[in-house]
């Protein structure tokens, strides 16, 4: 036989003794499998970050991956071929845990946050890497391998914004967020497995499909397959959502479309392996006028199902809606596209029910109903905002029986910025806190003055300033939580971090998952 006829086969491109070397046939395989795809910022940013943690005396090394970069610059970057499926496409994302961290002081929180317009039907997918960092990786022909080998931790982006937090209990800590990729705005989730002290980059959703950025002034009604929150109920089982709902179960790596009631997911939470999902109906333009709905599903379940839910139809368009749930029970506070809030529901056994409060509300609605995170029963919300110049006076009501009956702690010990939308977190009886900004009332970007965050150690009779040693300038709290403990966190929209307190708001250290 001549070389020719042993190696030139036409369209069989095999190696050398194909047929008869196992070793050459495996390697073959593999190569057959992958294929060419475009580099993009995220991809010569991870490029470059492994070339610095390379060691400098691997001079061999060194010239096989420059070879490599090389390559990659002529003919793009090759990535494994993976089944196709009806979902988005993700940028790539690992799966990794911070290894040898050591533990952040204070205890982790076993919930979290508070936290928008997509059609569900019965759509289903399943978002897969086009890299799988780690785990069982997916073989061209849809099979199961055992092990993929383990690549570095992938760093977060540099240009990474926090939009959404979650704690998801032993320490783990998920942060949504967003980066440039090619000129477009992509969602990344970050992982930390030592409350906050070290951060991988899990999952990078697909540009083109998640390009929405989320800022000051950004509706919380999200369109069709945007992304703006992150929940975690388990260190490895989580959901994010915009306008549709999207779970997984392996710590981030992949995600599956979740069907739902309702159109438009407006917030989700979770108590005690039960998800409760508010969506809503005739959505448009950031606003939605028809029913809202409340949903409950086990977590452990990928569809939400129809007999479950609990309707109320709307009074008036809303331009925000939001679920707190606490002991079981789920509240629901909704602002109309006017900027006023509408009178909160319950969600009684499967009833949302009007919410009524206290005579010194003075004929206004609560809102900002927040739970204390370590208390059973506990509820802490505003009423009869009165506007004084840049500030504006606040009453604060508590109630001890789950929202049955209200009292009243003050009036006029809260001040918080004018026009900015208000927010409140608790972690018991007597410590609250209270934000604003940088989001007005009716949805749009507001300018947020001093004393945008406020603390209060005696259960809100008197409130401490807390922004100015923060130097959050004109920019105001976008969202405030406690996930447990002693913690609170808050979120600004401005930059790659947040702020967390260990201490019930007494100090406050920035949190960079970059830096």
């Amino acid at each position: 036989m001549s070389n020719h006829d042993r190696y030139d086969t036409g369209d069989d491109h095999r190696e050398p003794a194909y047929d008869d070397d196992p070793v050459a046939r495996f390697f073959g395989a593999h190569r057959s499998s992958v294929r060419p795809e475009a580099a993009g910022d995220l991809d010569w940013a991870r490029i470059t970050r492994a070339a610095r943690r390379r060691r400098p005396h691997r001079l061999l090394a060194g010239g096989v991956a420059a070879a490599a970069v090389a390559a990659i610059a002529a003919f793009g970057v090759w990535t494994a071929q993976t089944p196709q499926s009806n979902a988005p496409a993700l940028a790539g994302g690992s799966t990794t845990n911070s290894s040898g961290a050591p533990q952040a002081s204070g205890p982790a929180g076993a919930s979290d946050s508070p936290g928008s317009s997509g059609s569900s039907g019965g759509r289903s997918g399943t978002l897969q890497p086009q890299q799988q960092q780690s785990g069982t990786s997916t073989s061209p022909g849809g099979q199961s391998q055992s092990q993929a080998q383990a690549q570095p931790r992938l760093a977060p982006p540099d240009t990474f914004v926090t939009w959404s937090l979650s704690n998801a209990g032993d320490n783990v800590v998920y942060d949504l967020g967003s980066s440039t990729c090619g000129g477009f705005t992509c969602p990344v989730l970050l992982r930390s497995g030592d409350n906050g002290t070290h951060w991988s980059s899990v999952h990078t959703f697909d540009a083109s499909r998640y390009s929405t950025p989320v800022g000051p002034g950004a509706s919380r009604i999200q369109a069709d397959d945007q992304l703006r929150d992150v929940r975690f109920v388990t260190p490895t089982t989580g959901y994010v959502f915009g306008g549709d709902l999207w779970v997984t179960h392996d710590s981030g790596a992949s995600f599956s479309r979740v069907a739902h009631p309702g159109r438009t997911v407006l917030d989700v939470e979770a108590w005690h392996g039960d998800l409760l999902v508010l969506t809503a109906d005739n959505c448009a333009s950031s606003t939605c006028d028809g029913s809202v709905s409340v949903t409950r599903m086990d977590t452990s379940a990928d569809t939400v199902p129809q007999a479950a839910s609990s309707t109320a139809d709307l009074t008036a368009p809303i331009v925000s809606g939001q679920i707190v749930v606490r002991n079981g029970m789920a509240y629901l506070s909704l602002t109309s596209a006017s900027g006023s809030p509408l009178p909160p529901l319950r969600l009684t056994g499967d009833t949302l029910e009007p919410m009524s409060a206290t005579d010194a509300c003075a004929g206004t609605p609560l809102q900002a109903i927040t739970p204390s995170s370590t208390l059973d029963h506990q509820l802490f919300a505003l009423c009869a905002p009165t506007p004084n110049g840049s500030l504006t006076n606040y009453t604060l009501v508590h109630s001890t029986d789950d929202g049955s009956t209200w009292t009243k702690v003050s009036t006029g010990a809260l001040q918080l910025p004018t026009g900015a939308r208000p927010d409140l977190a608790s972690i018991d009886a007597d410590h609250v806190a209270a934000s604003a900004g940088p989001t007005d009332t009716s949805g749009g970007a507001a300018t947020v003055g001093a004393g945008s965050l406020v603390v209060s150690t005696d259960g809100g009779a008197t409130f401490t300033a807390k922004d100015g040693p923060l130097n959050l300038g004109t920019s105001g709290i976008d969202w405030i939580a406690s996930p447990g403990g002693s913690q609170y966190y808050a979120i600004t929209l401005n930059g790659a971090g947040y702020w967390w307190s260990n201490d019930a708001g007494a100090t406050w250290r920035l949190v960079d998952p970059v830096g």
